[in-house]
């Protein structure tokens, strides 16, 4: 069970080391990037600021969490996501 926790909690890591965002167009022309982070906020805000250079305006903020049970009979494990949308100054 432990081995098991340890390779998702490892997966969840990695995959969350490199953060490309969504590019979303507005009516308008503007682009919006949205970043989806598994390790917290900082993670989102800080692949932001590496976007965005001259800074950049949150948009909108979004927390999602699930219940994931990695095999029958062991506890579940609560995975939190954030979502970030920004656009860039």
């Amino acid at each position: 069970m432990k081995a098991n926790l340890t390779a998702l909690l490892l997966m969840l890591i990695v995959s969350s080391c490199a953060i490309q965002p969504t590019v979303i167009k507005t009516a308008d022309g503007q682009q919006l990037y949205t970043f989806t982070c598994s390790t917290g906020i900082e993670q989102c805000e800080q692949s932001a600021a590496t976007w965005c250079i001259a800074g950049y305006d949150v948009i909108q903020h979004t927390a999602h969490s699930s219940k994931v049970v990695p095999h029958y009979g062991e506890y579940p494990v609560t995975l939190i996501s954030d979502n970030l949308t920004v656009k860039c100054k």
